[in-house]
Formats: structure tokens, sequence, C-alpha cells
């Protein structure tokens, strides 16, 4: 209700603002200085896009440049393309809203064979001294949680032998080893994830606020008839990106540097068929415990990413949560893409929406303004027609999971070499398009702080700002 109440003040006041008389830079004095702007439109911004990030746990033997690299690239791509990271944590909610649906059926099925809690401990454990009766246990019937799911879908849970081998736990395993009760919800509890993640939800919080009472100021400003600067507006479409970030993803522990172990009652070379089966499947997930951290500097942390080929990547793809066997088995994961593609081009075109407001601001130039109008409709047009055209791909492997495609649509969701270059060549070019436009508008708004409108250095009256009835 208060972003639609902004977007609205917004356009009423682009309309009503179309010419005003501009100052250049000003310094501190008992009004707003140019500085005092600039610093809290920053701050937000970093607040939003910086603060905001929750980085995967990363292999036990990668490098501190490696992951201070891979946290800028993901930071890189959240100042450019804020729409792309909100959308693939709506994609990641309900993707850990799914899991853990599926971990909660399935440890239930589990327990349901066993009749006394107790029954499974010395499969589990060693007690020393004294017997299994001695020990009060977790009740059978805990959940997984949200962070437990978050946690599995970041890599931030692991098996460790008892000679010091790691194995990643994802989530394509984590059913197959509840069924074999290697892994029960009740071995991760929220206090050990809570105790790794960086951020509780007092933090998330603050940022929360601080991104919020951004924006009750700019509305205040509105309703005393003050000018918003460029940079101003820019700033309130990162906090709806911002807010919309950490809303989906609140549950999700933030920077966890190691995964929580879950130990094994047997030796790398002679684990049970069932860890076994599920292991060898990907044996480059193992990491034995003394391993070293791999050292090198940033540049081989680049070329390292460059011949992985990840380098463009999305930060966030490396993480896939459900394959494309798993959709002919659930049909979960194109239904996911599906809601993550609509958030995303919902946030896209409503961060664009946000600058398109500012189109009858004043700029310094008749040719700045110009230049602002083009460059926010063509971002609106290139972001559409990159998220069309990923929505329809997603629809038509969802209808065709289903056995539901019509006739026509047959082609959009196969691996054909010539349509698989059509469309790459157009999402290419969408977002090569946008990118260019984006550039475009963070210069304009750069531009822009030379010469501002008088108003706009004016502060807000409380007093007068604040309805009364």
């Amino acid at each position: 209700m208060l972003l639609l109440v902004l977007l609205f003040s917004l356009a009423n006041h682009s309309l009503a603002s179309n010419s005003t008389t501009l100052v250049g830079w000003q310094l501190a004095d008992n009004t707003r200085s140019t500085w005092d702007i600039l610093w809290t439109c920053l701050s937000t911004i970093l607040a939003c896009t910086w603060t905001v990030l929750h980085m995967d746990v990363g292999p036990r033997n990668q490098s501190d440049w490696r992951f201070m690299v891979d946290r800028a690239r993901l930071w890189l791509y959240n100042i450019l393309i804020p729409e792309r990271i909100a959308g693939a944590d709506v994609a990641e909610f309900f993707a850990a809203r799914g899991l853990r649906a599926t971990c909660n059926k399935t440890q239930a099925a589990k327990d349901s064979e066993i009749s006394m809690s107790k029954i499974w401990l010395p499969v589990r454990t060693r007690p020393i001294e004294h017997s299994a009766a001695d020990i009060e246990l977790q009740p059978l019937n805990t959940e997984w949680t949200f962070a437990h799911c978050f946690c599995l879908i970041m890599g931030g849970i692991a098996l460790q032998t008892e000679d010091g081998w790691i194995y990643s736990v994802g989530w394509e395993d984590i059913q197959l080893l509840i069924q074999a009760g290697v892994i029960r919800c009740s071995d991760i509890r929220d206090r050990d994830i809570e105790d790794r993640s960086k951020a509780d939800w007092f933090a998330k919080g603050f940022t929360v606020f601080q991104s919020t009472w951004f924006l009750v100021n700019v509305i205040a400003r509105l309703a005393d008839d003050l000018p918003v600067s460029p940079v101003e507006l820019t700033t309130v479409a990162y906090v709806i990106c911002g807010i919309l970030t950490y809303g989906f993803w609140w549950c999700k522990p933030k920077d966890m540097a190691t995964p929580v172990i879950v130990p094994l009652r047997c030796n790398g070379q002679d684990m049970q068929a069932d860890i076994e089966h599920v292991a060898d499947a990907k044996p480059e997930k193992w990491v034995h415990l003394q391993t070293c951290l791999r050292k090198n500097s940033a540049i081989s942390a680049l070329s390292e990413l460059y011949h992985e080929r990840k380098l463009l990547d999305t930060p966030l793809a490396s993480t896939t949560w459900l394959n494309e066997e798993m959709a002919r088995q659930e049909q979960q994961f194109s239904s996911i893409k599906i809601i993550g593609d609509v958030v995303g081009s919902i946030v896209a075109l409503s961060f664009c929406a946000v600058h398109l407001a500012a189109w009858n601001f004043t700029f310094p130039t008749e040719a700045e303004q110009t230049s602002w109008r083009v460059f926010t409709i063509v971002s609106v047009a290139s972001i559409f027609i990159y998220y069309l055209l990923m929505t329809i791909q997603d629809v038509c492997m969802w209808l065709r999971c289903k056995d539901m495609l019509p006739s026509f649509l047959i082609g959009f969701d196969s691996h054909d070499d010539l349509w698989r270059l059509f469309k790459d060549t157009i999402l290419n070019i969408s977002m090569a398009v946008y990118l260019i436009s984006r550039f475009g508008i963070v210069a304009l708004v750069s531009s822009s702080l030379r010469l501002l409108p008088v108003g706009s250095y004016r502060a807000i009256q409380w007093a007068t700002s604040i309805p009364y009835f």
C-alpha cells in the first residue's frame, strides 16, 4: 500500500513539476546540501544491494578471493539488474516451500516405521558409558522448517565420515537420505543454522526499516510539494527490490561460511549402500576435512570463473533447485521457474515504472530530459520482451510435463539448435539493450546532480507533513 501511494504521488508530482529554477552544487547550511542528498541515497542503495545479499555456502577448499569475487559479482548484478535477483529469490522461496513439504512427507513416512524414538539411536551414534534409556531424545514428530530447506538449497548441510571426509548435501539428495535414516530434521536445529548466519531478524528488520524510512521521507516531500531529485527516484526503485528480496529471504541464513555437519557412523571406505548410492552420483562434492584452501589472487579467481564459463552467469544460477528430471516426476521445476519469471517481470516493470514517473521532471537541459524518456521507454520494452520470451518457454515446458502442450506450441521448449539460436539471440539482444538503457539512466542521474531544482534543498517540515484528523 505504501508503494502504491508513493507511485501515485510521484505520477501526480511529475505532471505538476515542469518548470523550476535550477541551482548548482550546494554546500551544507541550514537546509539540505547536495552531499546530504547523495549520501542518503547511496547509503540506502548500499543497504538494498549489498547487505541484502545471502551468499551460498562454497566448497570447503574454496579460496577467500573466490568468495569475495563471487560476492562482488552478485552485488554488481544486484545493482545493474536488481529485478533478476528479486525474481530469483521468489523462485527460491517457492522451491524451499516445495522442498519443505517433500521432506516433511518423507520424514513422516520414515517415522511411522519406528514405534519408539530410541530404537534408531544405536544405529546413528555410539553412546558412551550409558545406555540409550538414559538419554532424553528429540521427539520424532519434529518438522523441517524453512530455515532447514533454505540451508539445503544453499549447500549449508554436510555429512562427515569418521575419517574426515565431508559430503555437501544437496536438495536432490535429501529425500533418499531421509528414507535411509541418515538425516532427520532434529539433527539440524534452527539454532545451529542461526549460529552460522551473519544476521538475525533484528539486523534484517533494521535494514528494512531504514529502507522504509527513506520511502516515508520521499512521500513527505511530495506531501509538502517539494521536488524529488532523479537520484532519490532511482533509490526508490532499489528500495522496492530490496524490501521484496528481504521479504522472501527472511528465513534464509545470511552468509554461512561453513555448513552444519551431520556425523556418520562409518568411514569413507565402508559406507552403507544408501549413502554410497547417493554420494557416488556426484563424487566431486566430497572433500576432506584437512584439505588446504586454494591460494590464488583476484585475477586467478576471475580466470577460474572464465574457464568455468560462469563469469557472466547470474550468480544464483549455480544453485539449481529442481532439474528437469524431477520436473517429470513432481512437475515442480517448471512451475517454480514460471513463478520466478512472472514475479521478475512484475518487479522489472515496476522498477522501470518508477523511472517513468520522472517523465516531466526538470533536468539541466532539454536533451537530458529527452534522453531520460527514451532510456526509460527502451528499458521497459526490452525487459518486457526478455521476460515474455522466458515465460513462454517455461509455460511450454510446464504444459509438456503435464502432457497438455498444444500442437502449435510444440518446439518452443525444445532443444532444437535453430530454435535455441533464435531464442538466445533475442534474449541476449534484449538484455544488452536493457543494460545500455540502465547505464544511460545512471549517467543521467549522476549528471543531474550538478543542477537541481531549488526546492530539492529544502528540508521537510514534519509538523506540516503529518496529517491531522
